[in-house]
């Protein structure tokens, strides 16, 4: 009779102990599940931190921009340097121009089409240069600049009437005489070297975007 007595306590002795184990271990899975999803929301906020870190650079960047920028430039052109740029594409008013009538949207604002006057100039505009695309063809997604060769084929001439002489600012294979991309005036195409970006297109027929160019204000 005590050895049933004591086999039975040993018995609920174990399935007690089993139990106790058993409920540590699912205490142990929440546990782990708990930190597990401290963790996720651990990481989310910092993502968010870091979000709204960007965002505040960003604006702030605006806020510099446009504080410099202020009473230098007319509404709706960027400050680059000690020039005033007006990107034709930002304005979703503006449809896309041949040569001609670019230029005379340029004229009519006080300036003219854009001149690149040295390296300098030609990595800021390239880098300033629209990230959009409205063509799968991807010489219909330029920009008009003040280069023509309409007086004397192969002499391209701006519109201030100096000379191009440097070369290394087409992009390869460029200027094109042949085929559909082709022609006396020149524009502008984003490109992952911004130095060599421009290429030749049909004065009257082709329409892109253009870009306009003037002195920024003195006050």
């Amino acid at each position: 009779m005590n050895y049933l007595r004591n086999h039975s306590g040993i018995i609920r002795a174990k399935l007690e102990a089993q139990a106790a184990v058993a409920k540590e271990r699912a205490s142990h899975v929440q546990l782990k599940l708990k930190v597990k999803q401290q963790r996720t929301l651990t990481d989310s906020i910092q993502g968010q931190i870091e979000t709204l870190q960007t965002e505040r650079v960003n604006l702030q960047s605006d806020k510099n921009t446009f504080e410099e920028s202020c009473g230098k430039c007319l509404p709706g052109w960027t400050l680059l340097k000690s020039s005033c740029y007006y990107f034709s594409s930002r304005n979703a008013s503006n449809s896309k121009k041949n040569w001609p009538d670019s230029r005379a949207d340029c004229i009519r604002q006080g300036a003219d089409l854009l001149v690149i006057a040295n390296l300098e100039e030609q990595q800021l505009v390239s880098n300033s240069l629209p990230k959009q695309s409205t063509s799968s063809t991807w010489w219909e997604n330029g920009f008009w600049i003040g280069l023509t060769d309409v007086a004397t084929e192969g002499t391209w001439v701006w519109v201030n009437n100096v000379t191009e002489v440097e070369i290394m600012y087409w992009r390869s294979g460029q200027p094109n005489h042949v085929g559909l991309q082709s022609g006396n005036c020149a524009a502008v195409f984003q490109y992952a070297d911004t130095r060599r970006t421009w290429y030749n297109g049909n004065c009257q027929d082709h329409l892109y975007n253009w870009i306009c160019e003037m002195e920024s204000s003195k006050t």
